[in-house]
């Protein structure tokens, strides 16, 4: 009697589903964490847009002898008493940017919820947004402690 047999048996298909369950354990940390990273460099590529941006509004408000300085942005709206930017393309990031009379930028605070970051006057990094790495980002679901609004910052800076 020749017996057909089809298909896998029981302990070839535990076998396969464990040296996956095995890979997976060990690759999904690193999957995870690449797209982190992907998140946090376009907050980056953001934020030196806003500081970009900024410091060519506040030269363009300069020559219409418009003295604005700082611009602000929360949910996506203006701020009571700031100018606006024009970040058309980009990502809803709350932020208050200062610009100095020398046309580098002064303060800066901006958060979208996972990210943050705040640079203060003097230093180097505001002055040049191409100074700026990924290791400058707070990652708020690894430091919750420090989060802020730039609401809070906004009335801090007055």
């Amino acid at each position: 009697m020749i017996k057909n047999k089809k298909g896998f048996t029981l302990i070839e298909l535990l076998a396969v589903i464990a040296i996956l369950a095995i890979l997976l354990v060990f690759a999904l940390p690193n999957v995870i964490q690449s797209m982190r990273n992907a998140k946090k460099s376009t907050f980056l590529e953001n934020v030196q847009s806003i500081m970009t941006n900024a410091v060519t509004q506040a030269r363009v408000d300069a020559s219409g002898r418009r003295k604005v300085t700082t611009y602000c942005r929360i949910d996506g709206n203006g701020c009571v008493g700031y100018e606006m930017l024009d970040l058309t393309g980009t990502k809803t990031i709350d932020f208050i940017v200062k610009v100095s009379s020398k046309y580098t930028v002064d303060y800066l605070a901006a958060t979208d919820g996972e990210f943050q970051i705040e640079l203060l006057s003097g230093d180097p990094k505001a002055e040049d947004p191409t100074k700026l790495s990924i290791e400058d980002i707070v990652d708020l679901s690894e430091n919750s402690n420090l989060k802020f609004t730039v609401e809070e910052k906004k009335n801090a800076l007055g």
